[in-house]
Parts: C-alpha cells; structure tokens; sequence
C-alpha cells in the first residue's frame, strides 16, 4: 500500500501512523457481509475480541452480531441486575442519597 502524508497520515497495512508521533492505531473492520465473514473468520473473531462488535449483513439487513466473550459477559450481567428487583431498588436508593451507609470503620475485617 501506499503512503498519505499529505494529511499528516501513513497507512500501512490496515494502521494509520500520526506522522511523527510514533502513534499507531490500528483501523479494523467492524461490519462484514456473509461472505465476507466466512472468509475472513479470523478477522472478524479479532474484531470481537478487541472489544468492538462485529455486525454481520445479508443485503445490506443486519443479519447477526459476534461480540467477545468481555463484552458477552458484561452484558449478561448488567441483563442480571436489570431483573432484580431488590438490585435496582438498592441502586435507586443509593442514587437518591436515601439508605443506609457505613464507614469502613465500622465494617469487619
């Protein structure tokens, strides 16, 4: 690939350099057509597990979404909390200023 420093900008192999800064930040893909993300399932589970989703279209319609196992996980727990009824009234609560508190003195070791 060639290189753009017109803009202050080099792109190498899928990364943009700052022009002298050293910084390089890496450009992923982050939406794929079917045939896309079956030749490129690497790719694609990368993109996952860097923390952004990936989005999988049939004809320009989102068909699916591959996210990494963090941002799974995060979710199902946040999905956890939301159906608990004594959990969002604690946090309710707390962002009311209405409950109980304790000062770390108090509590045991």
């Amino acid at each position: 690939m060639g290189t753009d420093t017109a803009a202050g900008w080099g792109r190498k192999r899928g990364s943009l350099k700052v022009a002298g800064m050293g910084v390089c930040l890496l450009v992923m893909k982050t939406v794929y057509t079917v045939k896309e993300a079956q030749r490129s399932m690497a790719q694609l589970v990368r993109t996952a597990e860097s923390g952004r989703m990936a989005t999988i279209t049939r004809h320009d319609k989102t068909v699916a979404y591959v996210l990494g196992e963090e941002q799974l996980t995060g979710l199902l727990e946040t999905m956890e909390i939301l159906a608990d009824p004594k959990a969002m009234k604690a946090i309710r609560d707390a962002e009311a200023g209405v409950g109980k508190t304790y000062s770390l003195d108090d509590l045991e070791d």
